[in-house]
């Protein structure tokens, strides 16, 4: 997983469905895939990725909103440690991963609403331009 300019591609396009606060991530390009922390590990610098649905708690998050209206992604998995991207950095290719929660911009996200269907998809945004992307 990394970041990349958004482009409007299927691959920047997700799905997230939640039920009691905890929350899914399904790609548009493959329904039968999940956002998921690569091997359920509990330890910074552990990468991001999309693998098949296992129902694992490696693949569900709880969301955490901030008054600016950005958000904080918490994996079930590794609940200190929250969604960002490597280093900072806001060029294409920025390494997504999880790391203890420090309040950092860069573990900060905020999303764009694609569509209006009954279960629109979004596109997660960490800088105005870059967007997570599989």
């Amino acid at each position: 997983m990394w970041q990349w300019s958004f482009n409007g591609t299927p691959a920047q396009k997700w799905r997230v469905e939640h039920s009691h606060g905890i929350y899914t991530f399904i790609p548009m390009h493959s329904q039968n895939m999940r956002l998921d922390i690569r091997g359920g590990v509990d330890a910074n610098g552990t990468r991001m990725q999309v693998w098949e649905n296992a129902n694992h708690n490696n693949q569900r998050f709880r969301i955490i909103q901030n008054a600016q209206g950005h958000r904080r992604i918490m994996p079930l998995s590794a609940s200190s440690r929250a969604m960002e991207v490597q280093n900072g950095v806001r060029t294409e290719r920025g390494i997504i991963q999880v790391w203890q929660y420090q309040g950092l911009a860069h573990m900060h996200w905020c999303d764009q609403l694609q569509g209006a269907s009954v279960k629109p998809y979004i596109s997660m945004f960490y800088s105005h331009a870059q967007c997570l992307q599989t």
